[in-house]
């Protein structure tokens, strides 16, 4: 199964409950996720998500089309 779940950038990142319901939603540690960070000004956005989904044992990848 292959499902898009999309997550805006004004995510709370002291308060995990966001990113604990999408990883559920995306399959749970066997999640594979694919970061998008197009919108974002801030070259740390990709790699600060793939960071936050690592420690949580979900494998992703960063694909910037800037």
């Amino acid at each position: 199964m292959q499902t898009l779940m999309a997550i805006g950038g004004a995510i709370d990142h002291e308060n995990p409950a966001l990113l604990h319901e999408f990883i559920r939603r995306a399959g749970g540690k066997s999640a594979r996720v694919v970061i998008l960070p197009q919108a974002s000004e801030l070259a740390e956005t990709g790699p600060g998500y793939l960071k936050q989904f690592k420690e949580q044992k979900v494998q992703g990848t960063i694909l910037d089309l800037r």
